[in-house]
Parts: structure tokens; C-alpha cells; sequence
């Protein structure tokens, strides 16, 4: 493969020589939209300490003397309308394997073309049944190693009671719930209907965002550092609404709670025993705002219910996709 290699254009990468002759060439489809699952070169795969690393990706597609000489191609999900009208595609081998990759949600990237039917060989998304797996998040247990989500998750049977400086901490909560949120669908319908029902309570949802009331202070480039410092500092609950309901489609949202101390409400599309234990969540749409509004209260009110969300802390941690556990 090395020798189809057009010198003028690999000087802008790294190719190391003790693997020239062994590199798998990934061609990452130029389009108008960042791809964030793959780095240029060889660095997602080393920086990951993946199984083979003699993989090397690049959006250049002279990079060899012709697409066809690419060992696969990657396609972002967000551009592939464009492809039905490249001319270059026309040039695929049979050695090649053609990848659909989608980081967002089915809802924003559908593949309902006729013309894609048996285009793709392999697909990589966040779904968890994907052939490539590429999650928004990732779980280790406490020596390390990465345990999921997976679609068959098996979780700790019997969960260990928090510890008294976790209590300690926890213990300093005086708030109802919050909800960082940048656009208002369907969500925004349920959230109105809670706090109606959260009134007899005395309780609310903090709203932060520009569709929100409330503001975190200080400078933008530490602000979001600072609206999760006040949801582990001061809100039992958080709202952890995906921007759209699809299969395996949790991001984020759901680690704000989780790695801020507040118990996440979610509001299924996928299925979350695949993400995080049954005890350690409330599913908004399974209990209903009025049903909703009544645990929330109970579990406030009720320190030994509140301190049991928390027990998965004593087996597992949550990363984003792409850190590695400290």
C-alpha cells in the first residue's frame, strides 16, 4: 500500500516507518461537518491504547493515487445527502469497506434513501448493537476497567451503602431539581406540567440556559464548570431530557447528574438499565409528572431513599466518550 502513497501530499502527516509497509489507510469523507470520532493520522488509535494501531486516517483524498486504494471509508452521518451526486464514489473496490458512522441521534440523521441500501458494510454509531460501538459514555468498575453500556449490562446484585462523608456531602442539598437546556422541544411540555404538580410541595425545577430564567455565573469559558458545581452543591435532582428519544441515544446529560451528585430524571427513548442502575434513576415518562412530583418529594424528605441513589458509587465510575478513567 505504501508505495501508492502521493509524497506531495502526505508531508502534512506523520507516518511512522516502522509500520509504513503495515498501515491500514481510513479515508474520513471530506464533508462540511467536523467528525470527532477520528483524529487525523494514527493518533485516535494509539491515544486509546486500541488493539491495533497501525490504522491511519486522513479527509485527504489524494492521499493515494486513487479512492479505491483505501483500505475503508468512513461517512458522517450528518452530510450523507451529499454523497448520492460524488462522482468519486463511482471508483469503489470490492476490498473496501464502506462505514456509516452517526454520533447523533437517528432523529437528526434518518437514512430513509433508497440509493444506500446494501451502500454501507459496516455501521458505527452510539447504538449499542452497532458492529463499531461508539458511545457517548463510558463505565468502569473501581480497578479500571471498562464494563460498558452494553446491551446485556450486568450490574452489581447488591449495591453497598454510601459512606458517611458522602452522606456528609449530600446532606448540604436544598434544592428541588435543575434543567441546563439551549432549545425547547417536547420537553419543555413535561417540565411545565412537573412544576405545576411540584407547587404542592413547595418545590420547583431551576431552569439555567437561554431558555431558562436562571443564569450560572461568571466568564462563558467557565460557566458550564460552574452550572455543575451548583447542581452537585445544591440540587437533589437533575433533568437528564436527551434533545430526542431514539434507541441508546444517552449523552452527557445523563453524566451531569451522575458525576454531580444529583439523581438523574430521565425521560426514555432508550433503554437506561443498559446505561445505569434501576436504583439509581427516575424515568419521568414511566411515572408521570403527578407520580413524579410525589417521589421527588418523598425522596427529599427522606434522607435513607435520597443516600440509596447513590450506592453505585461504591462500583462503578462514568467517563465521556473518549476520556479514559484517572
Amino acid at each position: 500500500m505504501s508505495e501508492n502513497l502521493n509524497q506531495g501530499s502526505v508531508r502534512n502527516y506523520t507516518i511512522r516507518n516502522d509500520h509504513k509497509n503495515e498501515y491500514k489507510f481510513i479515508l474520513v469523507w471530506p464533508n462540511s461537518t467536523k467528525f470527532k470520532l477520528l483524529e487525523k493520522g494514527d493518533e485516535t488509535f494509539i491515544n486509546n491504547n486500541c488493539a491495533y494501531k497501525n490504522c491511519f486516517a486522513t479527509d485527504d483524498v489524494h492521499l493515494l493515487s486513487s479512492v479505491k486504494e483505501f483500505d475503508a471509508v468512513v461517512f458522517n452521518a450528518l452530510d450523507i445527502k451529499i454523497l448520492q451526486k460524488n462522482e468519486l464514489l463511482k471508483e469503489r473496490s470490492l476490498k473496501q469497506k464502506y462505514i456509516f458512522a452517526a454520533y447523533e441521534s437517528a432523529a437528526y440523521t434518518p437514512m430513509c434513501f433508497e440509493y444506500f441500501d446494501g451502500f454501507f458494510n459496516l455501521t458505527w454509531t452510539y447504538k449499542l448493537d452497532s458492529d463499531i460501538v461508539a458511545t457517548n459514555i463510558n463505565i468502569y468498575d473501581l480497578q479500571g476497567n471498562r464494563v460498558g453500556p452494553s446491551v446485556n449490562m450486568k450490574w452489581v446484585k447488591k449495591m453497598l451503602p454510601i459512606n458517611e462523608d458522602l452522606k456528609s456531602k449530600l446532606s448540604n442539598k436544598f434544592k428541588a431539581a435543575a434543567w441546563v437546556v439551549k432549545t425547547l422541544n417536547q420537553r419543555e411540555e413535561l417540565v411545565k406540567k412537573l412544576r405545576v404538580q411540584l407547587v404542592r410541595f413547595g418545590l420547583t425545577v431551576d431552569i439555567y440556559g437561554r431558555c431558562g430564567t436562571h443564569e450560572c455565573p461568571g466568564k462563558k469559558t467557565i460557566r458550564q464548570w460552574i452550572c455543575n458545581k451548583l447542581i452537585e452543591n445544591n440540587y437533589y435532582f437533575y433533568l437528564a431530557f436527551e434533545n430526542s428519544l431514539a434507541s441508546d441515544y444517552v449523552t452527557e446529560e445523563l453524566l451531569r447528574a451522575l458525576n454531580h451528585y444529583a439523581v438523574p430524571i430521565v425521560l426514555c427513548g432508550a433503554d437506561y438499565s443498559r446505561f445505569v442502575p434501576d436504583s439509581a434513576y427516575l424515568d419521568a415518562r414511566e411515572l408521570g409528572e403527578v407520580e413524579l412530583a410525589y417521589k421527588m418529594n418523598d425522596i427529599i424528605n427522606n434522607r435513607t431513599k435520597f443516600y440509596d441513589f447513590f450506592r453505585w458509587r461504591n462500583h462503578y465510575k462514568y467517563t465521556i466518550f473518549g476520556r479514559r478513567r484517572a
